[in-house]
């Protein structure tokens, strides 16, 4: 069971390293594409977004219906073939051909990891690796953006090699990794429990949101940093790395956490935090006091990844949990690919100052709904039939 347990974290940490390894070399690969507006620059780290959340539904039906570990070693080498190539870009349209790639490739790996988690383990052990894996995507996350630090400091293309790791994680799964032994249900039963929408599209909803606000930090806070402290791509990092460090000290505590209060609970304390965390971020003028802002809403992005994940788990039945968790990662990151696209607007009135403080009005507004929402109004656990 360990191995298996650190191959599923190795694919998950590949989710995060998507976007991880290029943030400190943002503003450099802007300089090099200076004829295209900011906007198209962080496209580059947003666009994988909008084809994880194109093709995740489509994933997780396939992991229903083939199996996981397929779909699984496919998405790997998509990933490693879409990561690398963006070193050879020369244009920005081959550059985001290569980041549609990678896209295709996460919407594999990142689903179909949470859903054998779902496969493998159940009750308290599910509960405590599902925040496992959220602290090793964190500190996978500080990992990835310090050595992209140091890379774009040579390179900005050398970053995109550091994708090829994939491969390693394929051969690991390859050897390792089993398919899931499934129960087998009549396919009569199977369409009266259909897909839970209507217990799982709140979520879903939170979710969303969620990431939209945690990816102001990698989409815009290299812009702001530059434009309020003019740091280097390293000290870029050490921000970015502030912020995933933070939640992978949530991830490590989701398990005692959730034991104590309900998953809205989580999502109501994590959305407070993002709107301390972004309400000081938008008025600081030292580069500590940035630091510590990214430290609170670190921590509150932290706990909304295992509670969203394991919430889903235990509402959706297991003839659906691929397409559930495929679902779920479709709109996490069609969170992140909007992301920038809704902060835009914001910005051209307010500026990056405005981006921040917008979103910390909306994040304490979030809060205060689900920590007064009447007590039934959110599904906890699925309802025996």
């Amino acid at each position: 069971m360990i191995k298996i347990k650190l191959i599923l974290l190795l694919a998950s940490s590949l989710t995060v390293m998507a976007g991880a390894i290029i943030t400190p070399g943002l503003p450099d690969i802007g300089r090099y594409f200076h004829s295209y507006p900011d906007v198209w620059v962080k496209l580059i780290i947003t666009l994988p977004a909008l084809f994880i959340a194109l093709f995740s539904p489509f994933m997780g039906w396939l992991a229903d219906r083939f199996g996981r570990l397929p779909v699984l070693l496919t998405s790997l080498c998509i990933y490693a073939l879409g990561g690398a190539a963006g070193a050879l870009a020369e244009s920005m349209s081959f550059m985001l051909l290569t980041r549609a790639l990678l896209g295709i490739g996460v919407a594999g790996i990142m689903g179909i990891a949470t859903t054998l988690i779902g496969d493998y383990f159940t009750g308290q052990e599910r509960q405590s690796f599902m925040g496992f894996q959220g602290s090793f995507m964190a500190l996978g996350g500080v990992v990835f953006i310090n050595l992209g630090g140091l890379l774009a400091l040579w390179s900005w293309r050398a970053n995109f090699l550091v994708y090829l790791f994939s491969l390693v994680v394929f051969i690991l799964a390859w050897w390792f990794l089993k398919e899931p032994q499934r129960k087998q249900k009549s396919s009569e039963s199977v369409e009266l429990a259909g897909f839970p929408l209507a217990s799982v599209l709140p979520i879903y909803a939170l979710g969303f949101v969620a990431m939209a606000l945690f990816y102001l930090l990698p989409a815009q806070m290299p812009f702001l940093l530059v434009e309020r402290f003019q740091v280097k791509s390293l000290e870029t990092g050490w921000v970015i790395a502030t912020s995933t460090l933070a939640g992978a000290l949530a991830g490590f505590l989701f398990g005692r956490i959730k034991n104590r209060i309900s998953h809205a609970q989580i999502y109501a304390v994590a959305f407070l935090l993002f709107a301390l965390g972004y309400l000081l971020a938008s008025q600081v003028n030292s580069y500590a006091w940035m630091l510590i802002a990214v430290l609170i809403s670190g921590f509150g992005a932290g706990m909304t990844f295992p509670a969203g994940n394991h919430w889903l788990l235990t509402l959706a039945p297991e003839e659906y949990r691929g397409r559930v968790m495929g679902g779920f990662a479709s709109v996490f990151f069609m969170g992140q690919f909007l992301s920038p696209l809704l902060a835009a607007p914001v910005e051209a009135w307010s500026g990056l100052t405005g981006v921040f403080l917008g979103a910390a009005l909306l994040a304490f507004i979030l809060s205060i709904f689900l920590l007064f929402s009447p007590p039934g109004r959110f599904q906890e656990q699925r309802r025996s039939s």
